[in-house]
């Protein structure tokens, strides 16, 4: 008995370091933690965005970052910034648009420091958050992408 309690506690004290990888190739796990946790960490937005364990988003996309995971992170982050720019052209005046922006300003963030392997992504973030039907007004997402695009390029 007691060595089966010495194994859930070191289990525990093991599962508990990995939550911030000290790791600069490793995302947090928090990263790891689906589409959801995103859209949660940008209600925040544009002030404080971070994610469950307070990692910023741009801290998800490390610049050695292992290819299946950066499937994961990236599927999440396209993902979000779908919702979101769905979100920002049934409800313009919400704060869906201003969401979108400040993923792809964090997505830029990070990027512009990982010497091309998260290009890609920054392309297919920026489609996905971006996007207006054809022969829609472009500048029904602006004002409030514009400045949560900022807010990520600096905080994100």
């Amino acid at each position: 008995m007691a060595t089966l309690a010495a194994l859930v506690i070191t289990c525990a004290i093991a599962i508990t370091g990995c939550a911030r990888s000290s790791d600069p190739e490793i995302a947090p796990l928090a990263c790891l933690s689906g589409t959801e946790a995103y859209l949660t960490a940008l209600e925040g937005a544009p002030g404080r965005v971070e994610m469950a364990d307070g990692t910023r988003i741009s801290e998800c996309l490390p610049p050695r970052q292992p290819g299946g995971e950066m499937a994961t992170v990236g599927s999440d982050l396209v993902a979000a910034a779908t919702t979101l720019n769905a979100d920002a052209l049934e409800d313009p005046a919400g704060p869906w648009s201003l969401r979108a922006g400040y993923l792809l300003g964090a997505v830029e963030r990070a990027a512009g420091s990982t010497n091309g392997i998260h290009s890609d992504l920054v392309r297919r973030v920026s489609a996905a958050a971006r996007y207006v039907p054809s022969g829609d007004d472009p500048g029904i997402l602006m004002p409030g992408f514009d400045r949560g695009l900022e807010a990520g390029n600096t905080r994100g």
